[in-house]
């Protein structure tokens, strides 16, 4: 829908709004307090509309649909491994909601400060570029990631984006399938 213009309001004394005291009594506003309060009203109708006009919902992205239906957890991270974002319903297994574990780093999720720890050493790598598979635990769970590098709009590395499933939740050639889904 096209902005509708905006009319200037002309100076009257009172304005468009003009008390019925600041006219003489009985007397209906004429020239131009007529087209400003005309003015006013389709103005105060549009916005009105406006605001009464629910706003449609997006659909969901595909990549929002996989996120919700695939047994996965994504996450990214910045160069120095703390978690920008993470998603998936593999999520509800490790009784994590999304985002939840934004802010912390890899050392704090796995409680250690040994960078030679597989999921760790793995995200080393890929702020290197390269792309690297590992397995990995977790709550008591074993896991299967893919971890590459993240990359900005213009081709910079500023971090790395990591896919893990646990496994026997479900076919591992699921996540090597997920890793050429483009991130929307």
């Amino acid at each position: 829908m096209a902005p509708s213009p905006v009319l200037p309001m002309r100076e009257s004394a009172g304005g468009p709004m003009a008390r019925a005291e600041e006219r003489p009594y009985g007397q209906a506003p004429t020239g131009g307090q007529a087209r400003d309060m005309k003015q006013w009203e389709i103005r105060s109708a549009i916005a009105a509309d406006a605001m009464m006009t629910p706003v449609p919902h997006a659909a969901p992205s595909r990549g929002e649909v996989l996120l919700a239906q695939l047994p996965i957890v994504v996450w990214t991270t910045d160069s120095v491994l703390t978690f920008t974002s993470s998603d998936g319903s593999g999520l509800d297994e490790l009784t994590l909601g999304p985002d939840q574990i934004v802010g912390l780093t890899l050392f704090d999720l796995f409680d250690t400060d040994d960078p030679r720890l597989p999921a760790i050493s793995a995200h080393v790598r890929a702020l290197n570029g390269e792309t690297v598979s590992f397995d990995m635990r977790l709550a008591d769970r074993a896991f299967h990631g893919r971890v590459s590098p993240l990359k900005d709009g213009e081709g910079e590395q500023i971090g790395t984006i990591c896919a893990v499933i646990e496994e026997g939740s479900a076919d591992i050639a699921v996540l090597e399938a997920s890793a050429l889904v483009t991130v929307e």
